[in-house]
């Protein structure tokens, strides 16, 4: 470990350390799928999805669902992930 080969190949780095820190997040980082549609949507939308999100009773699954056959495909563990605050 921590050569700078691997097998008969020259690696670019001479450290995995150095590999990570050298990395550039794509599209900005991150985000969760539930986050990008609401962006994505129209301001009178994303505030509709917004207090969706919101009301408990709501459940992610008929929320995916619903946003399924406006075209956005979003799992309900996503909407779920969203919902307890890991949207990235």
């Amino acid at each position: 470990m921590g050569e700078a080969t691997q097998g008969s190949k020259e690696l670019a780095v001479d450290s995995l350390l150095e590999a990570l820190q050298s990395e550039v997040p794509l599209n900005g980082g991150t985000r969760c799928a539930t986050c990008i549609v609401i962006n994505k949507l129209s301001d009178e939308d994303s505030k509709e999805l917004v207090l969706w999100l919101a009301d408990e009773s709501n459940t992610s699954m008929l929320i995916s669902r619903g946003l399924a056959k406006y075209g956005f495909v979003v799992s309900g563990a996503s909407i779920a992930r969203h919902r307890r605050g890991h949207n990235g």
